[in-house]
């Protein structure tokens, strides 16, 4: 497997620790040690995510953090960033970038039952798009959406994304693609 990484021009700026999405709203970054948060959170809602994602919360607390350890690298390598949603303080999901090559990544999100419907993964997504294209330099993001993941597809078309492609050996999957001039 290639490594990607994102353009020579980003890879010497620092990843904020934060960012601003609006007066409630926060994004910071995903780290090591919120490990135990994010598993609580996770388990707390577990039947809710494995209706959309499932095996989200499948993962034991010791594998949860190998991949903060793991993603904790990739970051700071410049190949990809994870940001926990602070809704007036409190965790209530993720949103992530992942580099595919100099100019194109992967992002994913989810969030917690109770947070649903306030627009809190459109506006970190967003925010997260406008950090990738502005900062990191990329001019294409994608999406991986279960078709039946009716939220999920619904952000994906607030958010300025196209559908791309069904793939058939992927009959679970629909891809949308948003680009910079898009968003």
């Amino acid at each position: 497997m290639t490594e990607t990484v994102i353009p020579e021009t980003s890879q010497s700026l620092p990843l904020p620790h934060q960012l601003i999405v609006n007066d409630d709203l926060v994004l910071e970054r995903l780290l090591p040690q919120d490990a135990e948060a994010t598993y609580n959170l996770l388990q707390a809602n577990k039947d809710f995510l494995d209706a959309s994602l499932p095996g989200m919360a499948d993962d034991s607390f010791e594998e949860l953090q190998e991949q903060l350890d793991e993603a904790k690298r990739r970051a700071d390598a410049g190949l990809s960033v994870s940001y926990k949603i602070l809704a007036a303080g409190q965790y209530v999901g993720a949103v992530n970038l992942y580099a595919r090559d100099g100019a194109t990544a992967t992002m994913g999100y989810w969030l917690a039952e109770e947070a649903q419907g306030k627009g809190y993964i459109t506006a970190s997504a967003k925010r997260l798009l406008d950090f990738g294209f502005n900062e990191w330099g990329l001019s294409e993001v994608q999406l991986g959406i279960d078709k039946n993941n009716e939220r999920s597809l619904a952000t994906a078309k607030r958010i300025g994304a196209i559908l791309t492609s069904e793939t058939p050996d992927d009959e679970n999957h629909l891809y949308w693609t948003v680009t910079k001039h898009e968003q």
